[in-house]
């Protein structure tokens, strides 16, 4: 049996927020390219912490 449909939700800085939002609608919450956001967050903190 496969899965007929999916949302998705893109987030580059604050997925726990979106998480915190949906946890309670989806059974399963898949995060998808935890490098590429680890390297946008650690990007964002730098850009902050330099300010």
């Amino acid at each position: 049996m496969g899965m007929s449909e999916f949302d998705t939700f893109e987030e580059p800085v604050k997925i726990y927020d979106v998480i915190q939002k949906i946890k309670d609608k989806y059974d399963v919450i898949l995060v998808d390219c935890m490098t590429t956001w680890q390297g946008i967050y650690s990007i964002t903190v730098w850009t902050l912490m330099k300010k």
